[in-house]
């Protein structure tokens, strides 16, 4: 199913609900999206191609291309693509996405599959809490998701995927983010930016197997956190290939094709496995520990200190090795 140029401009779908308290119906804007609001609801292959919302002077919460607010409850968004000229322009308003503006209440809500890949000036603005998949995220599991060609602006809470993860539920398991620039505007350490969160308002959040390239304005996966020591998951990048940055140094070198570096930074690791035809060169103090065995063929090693072992304990050599700096 595919919705073509998507358009929206300033709140024109409204609707009443019943608060709770006075008993009366309330007139509400709250949820601006193709799905304005979401109860234990399911969303599944939907592509929306070509975005343009605008939120006019108004000020509130609640805005993204697919569903807007997403209140409690269980639900499900799979397989869902927001893509080509993506314009979410919601100065005024909080919590902005392109898949969800803000999940709200424990939603234990999962994502799973999407991607947002944007046109050549793309962008998603907020007054704060945006990301390319959701602004606001009480409660949210990322799973494969995809961004690329965006940028993300605010006062702050901006991140590649989550703006900010307000409780303890919230994770992300698998994505990649491309060709993002996170441009915040005020520069306080609770407006922060990351590449895959933008700010953690819990003590903890787990998030794994997140590879990016080419991102601007966040250099780290979590970019602040309100909790003074926060129990944050988030494995350190160890090693990179070009542009593509990995948290484990074997994944990177099986990663790599003939001819090209992979890039390790300092640290004590365990001897990885080596591969024909690459090199691995270290940044900063690199130390591999273990008793070097097996085969070498075609390798250039740089920077590194082995403990445990030397260059004379390989069973064979073969082709072209260069050593430079080896200890």
């Amino acid at each position: 199913n595919t919705v073509k140029n998507f358009y929206q401009n300033t709140w024109e779908m409204f609707g009443d609900y019943n608060d709770g308290y006075s008993g009366t119906p309330n007139h509400y804007k709250d949820g601006m999206g193709l799905f304005g609001y979401v109860y234990n609801g399911t969303v599944k292959n939907l592509t929306i191609e070509n975005v343009s919302i605008n939120t006019g002077d108004f000020t509130g919460n609640n805005v993204a291309a697919v569903v807007g607010f997403v209140y409690s409850g269980t639900g499900s968004i799979e397989n869902v693509t927001v893509c080509g000229d993506i314009k979410i322009d919601a100065n005024g308003v909080y919590g902005v996405g392109a898949i969800v503006g803000y999940s709200y209440y424990d939603s234990n809500l999962t994502i799973k599959d999407c991607k947002v890949v944007g046109n050549e000036g793309s962008y998603i603005k907020a007054v704060s809490g945006a990301g390319a998949i959701a602004g606001y995220a009480y409660g949210i599991h990322v799973v494969n998701a995809e961004v690329s060609g965006l940028t993300i602006e605010g006062a702050g809470l901006l991140g590649g995927l989550i703006g900010i993860a307000v409780n303890n539920s919230t994770d992300v398991n698998g994505a990649h983010v491309a060709n993002v620039t996170l441009n915040a505007t005020k520069d306080v350490w609770v407006n922060g930016t990351g590449i895959a969160v933008g700010t953690l308002s819990s003590n903890s959040i787990k998030i794994e197997g997140v590879t990016f390239e080419n991102v601007t304005g966040a250099d780290t996966l979590l970019g602040s956190a309100y909790a003074e020591k926060p129990e944050t998951v988030v494995p350190a990048f160890v090693s990179r290939i070009g542009d593509v940055y990995y948290t484990d140094i074997q994944e990177a070198i099986a990663a790599a094709q003939a001819g090209e570096t992979v890039y390790v930074f300092a640290g004590t690791y365990a001897l990885p496995s080596m591969k024909a035809g690459i090199a691995i060169e270290g940044v900063g103090e690199v130390l591999f520990e273990g008793t070097l065995s097996g085969t070498l063929e075609n390798l250039t090693l740089k920077n590194i200190h082995i403990k445990g072992g030397n260059a004379q304990r390989w069973a064979y050599a073969k082709g072209d090795l260069v050593f430079e700096n080896v200890i």
